[in-house]
């Protein structure tokens, strides 16, 4: 049997933040006031990602002192705010998929000129959500220690329970059933880089396995989801990693067979004749997980790229000493290209397959 997907996304984020069928980055809201707390009119502000990389974005504090970026990739932004007769003032804020970061510029009076740097904890409490979402940064990911599987990583998410345990990738092969609190799994919407990519012919499973290593952060909504989020049920959101100014790529290769696996059988049932032998049982053959990626710019703070591919061989001894054997094979690539100080494209191709020899 062999399954595959194949997406090909051509974004225009920016100039409808609104409309994407998912939340694919996080929003800043700022107000500007002065040392009284007045609120601020007309001042300069200016968004630097920092961690990215690309032309500085800029806007001007409304009447009410308030000012917004929306439908920002994740990553760490340096936000400066300017009005004549004070004193500029500049903070970094960290952006996360799904969340909306409020933050308060208060502003002093110049006297003599002078930039104030303000280092600080981003807010945790978003005061514009009103829905529960969980997100899991790539540190997360990585360090989490758990089988690289999204199923296996929605155990960790608060309100979700998943039907297997995944041990060292053993059941990887194959979607996990899960549920979450007062939700069907029929209910469940997927998503990659906010495209949905739910299976229409199975309600609540993913069309595609994916590469693990391939997501930048996962957003999980468990309840309260907003319009963006066509469902009621769990709302998952896959942000794939992307180019920034910096060179960089990383390979993996992992592996798992028999003789890292050991039995808790006691003795009695291990010499019972009628069990055939401890041997006999269910047990790992031999699982291996490789794969690589690697992005830098194009053109420097003007057009990035990224690229991934990975593949895991599953091998699973299973009944009359069969080996039931899997393969996954996945390829990432993406674009990202800053049309104009307001406007990004981003081009994202990937292709998800699934090889069951034995079918």
């Amino acid at each position: 049997m062999k399954r595959v997907l194949c997406l090909t996304v051509a974004l225009l984020a920016a100039l409808a933040p609104g409309a994407s069928a998912q939340f694919t980055g996080g929003n800043i809201y700022g107000t500007v006031v002065d040392q009284q707390g007045g609120v601020l009119p007309g001042v300069d502000v200016t968004l630097v990602a920092t961690s990215i990389g690309g032309q500085p974005r800029t806007t001007v504090t409304d009447t009410q002192g308030q000012f917004r970026f929306l439908n920002l990739d994740p990553g760490t932004y340096k936000v400066t705010t300017n009005l004549t007769g004070f004193n500029k003032m500049e903070r970094d804020i960290i952006v996360t998929t799904g969340v909306n970061t409020n933050i308060s510029f208060p502003m002093t009076v110049r006297s003599v000129e002078e930039t104030v740097t303000v280092t600080a904890e981003t807010p945790v409490v978003d005061v514009k959500k009103m829905g529960t979402l969980t997100t899991i940064t790539q540190e997360e990911l990585q360090s989490t220690p758990q089988s690289k599987d999204p199923w296996a990583m929605l155990k960790t998410v608060p309100g979700v329970i998943v039907d297997r345990v995944n041990v060292g990738g053993n059941e990887s092969g194959q979607q996990s059933g899960f549920v979450g609190k007062g939700a069907l799994f029929s209910d469940t919407m997927w998503n990659l880089d906010g495209v949905v990519i739910t299976d229409t012919t199975s309600g609540g499973a993913s069309s595609s396995y994916f590469d693990f290593d391939a997501f930048d952060q996962v957003a999980i909504n468990t309840g309260g989801n907003d319009l963006k989020v066509q469902t009621g049920g769990l709302g998952i959101n896959f942000v794939t990693r992307r180019g920034t100014n910096l060179f960089k790529g990383s390979a993996r290769y992992d592996i798992s067979d028999t003789n890292l696996e050991s039995s808790n059988l006691p003795d009695e049932l291990k010499n019972d004749s009628r069990l055939g032998g401890a041997d006999k049982a269910n047990h790992t053959d031999r699982i291996t997980n490789w794969g690589f990626d690697i992005g830098g710019p194009i053109m420097k703070d003007k057009l990035w790229f990224w690229a991934s591919y990975g593949k895991q061989d599953i091998k699973i001894v299973k009944l009359n000493q069969t080996t039931d054997e899997t393969f996954l094979k996945n390829t990432n690539a993406k674009v990202n290209w800053a049309a104009t100080r307001k406007d990004e494209v981003s081009f994202f191709y990937f292709n998800g397959a699934k090889l069951l020899p034995a079918r």
